[in-house]
């Protein structure tokens, strides 16, 4: 039974190599795009070539924009890019994720995405083009205004690797992404006026949006990260979502929760509301009830301090 076991696991894991494949073909993927010469900090890379045959200038706007050395955030506090989402294999990937859930499993929470840039010169440019073309939530993290920030860049083009599951019940399986998400913390002993406490390739997931939630649903859901096992416990990662709403939407989140949550809605539906919003990680539809239940109890625990919602990760 056990060698039975593993031979299924060794055949999903080529199941799921053949699909990227296909979706690399797909997505026009050419070896031979043009790479920045040797010589160049980026040497290697690919870059894109515009209708003259020259490479493209970097806009005035991702000009006199911070510059972050991902080597000298690895660690810090905790930070983890190249730890986790640099260079890792297909198997690596989809091993992070985990096995999907199980009905008898006692509110199971599991990974729905974990991805991966290829190499640590694609990891520098693409983290660094987020910055630039989010600069303005940067500076707002940078001046300490804001504590901390999700940023999502979509490129026109491959960003890497990222294991995907539908439901906690799918198995998990390799796509191409082309979007970056780069989480970023306030920090005034930090050179920028903040750190990179990670960044990975990701996709958005428009199928999964065609009922929308709220907004401020939405909101609170999209700091929901992939990364979730890395904070101290779940209280921690759902007040790193509250902390990013203003009072006036945290007060609108917990209205909606509460009406969401009473005992005639089933749990089905509840569980369809999680799947179509920004999070990155899921449960079963108890579980998920358990979740949301638990963040309308902590914004009515609220003590009005500044410290409430900031709550560490493991280091």
């Amino acid at each position: 039974m056990e060698k039975l076991e593993r031979k299924l696991k060794i055949c999903r894991l080529y199941l799921s190599y053949a699909r990227l494949q296909i979706h690399r073909t797909k997505a026009n993927f050419n070896p031979d795009q043009p790479r920045i010469p040797a010589g160049d900090p980026r040497g290697g890379e690919w870059t894109a070539v515009n209708h003259s045959g020259s490479q493209d200038e970097v806009p005035s706007s991702e000009k006199n924009t911070p510059k972050v050395d991902l080597r000298k955030e690895e660690n810090y506090r905790g930070a983890h890019t190249l730890r986790y989402h640099v260079g890792k294999t297909d198997m690596e990937i989809l091993l992070r994720m985990g096995p999907p859930a199980r009905w008898w499993m006692p509110r199971p929470f599991v990974m729905y995405r974990n991805g991966s840039f290829d190499s640590y010169g694609d990891t520098d440019y693409f983290v660094n083009k987020t910055i630039a073309r989010n600069i303005e939530t940067v500076r707002l993290v940078s001046s300490g205004i804001l504590q901390q920030a999700f940023l999502i860049t979509r490129f026109g083009h491959r960003t890497g690797v990222e294991g995907f599951r539908e439901t906690p019940y799918s198995e998990a399986y390799l796509r191409v992404a082309y979007e970056v998400g780069v989480q970023i913390i306030h920090d005034r002993d930090r050179p920028n006026g903040f750190y990179i406490n990670t960044a990975y390739p990701r996709n958005d997931e428009p199928m999964r949006k065609n009922v929308t939630p709220p907004t401020v649903f939405l909101k609170f859901t999209s700091y929901m990260i992939q990364d979730f096992e890395l904070f101290e416990s779940l209280d921690a990662v759902l007040l790193f979502g509250l902390m990013h709403l203003t009072k006036t939407e945290r007060n609108e989140l917990l209205a909606f929760l509460r009406s969401t949550l009473r005992p005639d809605i089933p749990n089905s539906l509840i569980g369809k509301l999680w799947n179509k919003s920004n999070a990155e990680f899921g449960s079963d539809d108890d579980g998920i009830r358990w979740l949301l239940q638990r963040t309308a109890d902590l914004i009515e625990k609220d003590d009005g301090t500044d410290v409430y919602y900031n709550r560490p990760f493991r280091s």
